[in-house]
């Protein structure tokens, strides 16, 4: 039997390869003036590691980031000592999400896997009845194998999160 892979399971196929190194990046511009956009950032980066940016320069990863209306404070990971800056100079916080990035992956590894089955099966059918089984077959088949794949992929990857303070938007 003579196998061609069709054009929507190639496309499928490159749109995966093209996932799988990119990643998934969310940003958000705040203000800090506002207590809802401190209070966000603060409940989101609590008990994890954060890179903080600052409009000096400064940029590192930290933990225990905590934004008030005039001093964001931190904990240096290396050091362990207490450091703290101006609110108004804080320019990005981001962090990355794993458990985020897990599900993300499973959800596009599981449909492209199911687009790219679904075209392998049509493309090897010789029957119309055989191409029939083929649009279930090949999610059936492909789909929890993708899901998994992407799934430790997005885990491995994380999902990106950058909250971006509205001074610091257009630097």
């Amino acid at each position: 039997m003579h196998f061609v892979l069709s054009r929507t399971a190639a496309s499928a196929l490159a749109l995966a390869l093209f996932l799988a190194f990119s990643g998934c990046t969310q940003t958000r511009v705040l203000t800090l003036s506002s207590q809802d956009s401190r209070d966000e950032i603060n409940l989101r980066t609590a008990g994890r590691t954060a890179t903080l940016v600052l409009r000096d320069g400064f940029q590192q990863k930290v933990e225990g980031i905590h934004i008030a209306p005039d001093l964001t404070s931190w904990i240096d990971p290396e050091s362990t000592n207490l450091r703290s800056a101006p609110t108004d100079d804080v320019v990005a916080v981001r962090f990355i999400r794993s458990g985020h990035g897990a599900l993300l992956g499973f959800g596009v590894g599981c449909a492209l896997a199911a687009v790219i089955g679904t075209g392998i099966f049509y493309a090897t059918s010789d029957t119309s009845d055989q191409r029939a089984s083929a649009l279930l077959g090949g999610p059936l088949v492909f789909g929890p194998m993708g899901g998994i794949v992407g799934g430790i992929g997005g885990f491995a990857r994380g999902s990106r999160t950058v909250y971006r303070t509205s001074s610091g938007a257009n630097n």
